[in-house]
């Protein structure tokens, strides 16, 4: 491989003050191209609307999790049961970017996000309305479809007209998805369903209480997450109207958006895959496939995390739900700190490096985790979602990311690992969901641990792959 190419970066050997100077120049660099390149300005407007509408699809996917025990009690269904909610919307997901993909290639992009914001937001705000099992799967499987579809097109968009720059492009997008997915649970929390707990032995005379063996059984008052999903569906709307703007303006803010079949060769395509190592074809299948498999296995990880801390903060340690939401809130908080800095280290850290540095630092968190829910250490659980969110902040974007840097990303790649993402997430919950029900809930945790010790072994052959084959 060309040792010119500026996609690798690995940091080492710079000192403090030319580590500055280089990033000072990088950012003068990027002002200037705002001020005087009319099309570098078009791609940057796209990457905005873009941002938004992934603000919007965070706020959904953690409002989901956060409220999970409210659309339990809607349903009336155990936990076991109540997670084939989480199977049927990967089901969705799965369905929505292989649709989608198919769509990216082939139809004007800006109609593409425009109609899956539209439905996105239909089907999002009919979720609580309906207290029927089977009508709320069916749902949960149309509106995770939609979200399928603008993940999918989304990524896809931001790594076609940026390729091998797409590295702190693809770190904002994925910033407005965690931010969307911190104000998701503040959004919600004051119309969740009240705990309150009530004595059995409350009509026991107050001379003998303190002999007695109170036993106290935990009830939920109503729940009015109706308004909740409301909110976050108006806002899942706006998402679509940029897009439709932009679709209306003159054909040279449409830069990027139209299908290979309307505008022929793409030059951009052309002279970044100039600059790519060379690979057949076996090999880029094989690579594609074992980042797919590290993608799948780490979406699991951030989708579980996040969906089932509220209940297992509730379920396992007898938390309020209301406190749950505030720690699911701290970890989407710091879930967007981390992609808003990760936009800093792309500019020190290749792709590669990311991925593995924080990876193994989510191992080492989830063990704190797993010590705080044993002994019960509230600070240590308050502390590890934090580092949790973290974390997993950068990982999803650099996988994109070093992608891009390697093979030109099309519709077909970016749905294909959104259809591992959903694969893994259609048996996952299911299995969270009967070892948490009928062993033990500490099997949240496990599990997880587990994860990324996977996640950690795909990274590494997926790393000595590349490796093998660019000599690089």
């Amino acid at each position: 491989m060309d040792k010119t190419d500026p996609s690798i970066t690995t940091g080492s050997g710079i000192d403090s003050k030319s580590s500055r100077d280089q990033y000072n120049g990088q950012w003068r660099a990027t002002l200037k191209k705002i001020r005087h390149d009319s099309e570098y300005r078009v791609r940057c407007l796209h990457t905005v609307f873009v941002m938004w509408l992934f603000i919007t699809l965070g706020i959904v996917v953690s409002m989901v999790g956060g409220v999970f025990p409210d659309l339990r009690l809607i349903i009336n269904k155990d936990l076991e049961t109540a997670s084939w909610i989480f199977t049927a919307g990967a089901i969705g997901y799965m369905i929505g970017a292989l649709s989608a993909g198919f769509l990216f290639d082939r139809v004007n992009r800006l109609l593409v996000l425009a109609a899956a914001s539209v439905f996105h937001a239909i089907c999002f705000s009919l979720y609580p309305w309906f207290s029927s099992f089977p009508v709320m799967l069916a749902i949960s499987a149309s509106s995770s479809l939609f979200s399928g579809s603008i993940d999918c097109c989304g990524n896809a968009h931001i790594g076609s007209i940026w390729g091998s720059e797409s590295a702190p492009f693809m770190q904002c997008v994925h910033f407005g998805f965690s931010f969307g997915g911190f104000i998701g649970p503040l959004i919600a929390e004051p119309f969740v369903a009240p705990k309150d707990c009530i004595f059995k032995n409350s009509t026991i005379e107050t001379t003998t209480m303190a002999n007695a063996s109170i036993e106290c059984e935990e009830v939920y008052g109503e729940t009015h997450i109706t308004y909740a999903f409301l909110i976050a569906g108006i806002i899942a709307l706006s998402a679509a109207i940029p897009f439709l703007v932009m679709y209306c303006l003159p054909s040279r803010y449409n830069l990027y958006v139209c299908t290979p079949y309307e505008q022929g060769t793409n030059q951009v395509q052309e002279n970044e895959e100039k600059t790519m190592p060379k690979m057949s074809r076996f090999n880029k299948t094989v690579f594609v496939i074992l980042l797919a498999l590290l993608i799948s296995d780490y979406a699991c990880i951030e989708a579980r995390f996040s969906s089932l801390l509220t209940t297992f903060l509730n379920d396992y340690l007898g938390w309020l739900t209301s406190t749950g939401l505030h720690v699911t809130s701290l970890f989407w908080g710091m879930f967007a700190a981390g992609r808003l800095l990760g936009i800093v280290v792309t500019r020190f850290l290749s792709s590669e490096s990311m991925i593995i540095t924080y990876l193994i630092a989510l191992a080492l968190t989830f063990v704190a985790f797993l010590f705080g829910a044993m002994y019960n250490l509230d600070k240590l659980i308050w502390a590890s979602s934090a580092l949790a969110g973290l974390c997993m902040s950068v990982i999803f974007p650099s996988v994109f990311s070093w992608t891009a840097e390697k093979i030109v990303v099309s519709g077909a790649i970016s749905s294909f690992y959104i259809i591992g993402c959903s694969g893994f997430n259609m048996l996952l919950p299911l299995l969270f969901g009967y070892l948490m029900d009928n062993i033990t809930q500490m099997y949240y945790i496990y599990l997880l641990l587990a994860s990324v010790g996977l996640a950690i072994c795909l990274f590494a052959c997926s790393r000595c792959f590349i490796k093998m084959i660019t000599k690089n």
